[in-house]
């Protein structure tokens, strides 16, 4: 009879370390499980920002056109008022010498019209 309470007890410690065993591996199949749902969602999230990223760039690049558009619009607009400046100067210039010319003029005939 000795015998069987012995018997016993290996097969409590062998269920034990049964029960251990299938704990450990029950523990490791949720890590595991966690694991996958954490891989799941940061793929998930690379995706977004990876998106995000490409929509950003795509934007970068035609905001980068715009003013690129708008300094050559600026360049053409700066070029022609400069143009028109020279030629407002010149006009003044002809104007100042014809003033000059009806002063010198109107001082040798001897009357001055104001």
């Amino acid at each position: 009879m000795q015998n069987s309470p012995a018997k016993k007890k290996k097969n409590k410690k062998g269920h034990k370390k049964k029960n251990i065993k299938e704990e450990k591996d029950a523990l490791q199949e949720v890590d595991r499980t966690m694991y996958n749902i954490q891989i799941a969602d940061l793929t998930e999230k690379l995706a977004r920002v990876t998106n995000r990223c490409a929509e950003l760039e795509r934007n970068n690049d035609l905001e980068r056109e715009k003013a690129n558009s708008l300094k050559e619009g600026q360049c053409d607009i700066i070029a022609y008022l400069s143009r028109q400046v020279e030629m407002k100067n010149n006009e003044i210039f002809d104007l100042e010498n014809t003033v000059s010319t009806l002063k010198t003029v109107c001082t040798y005939s001897g009357s001055l019209p104001y």
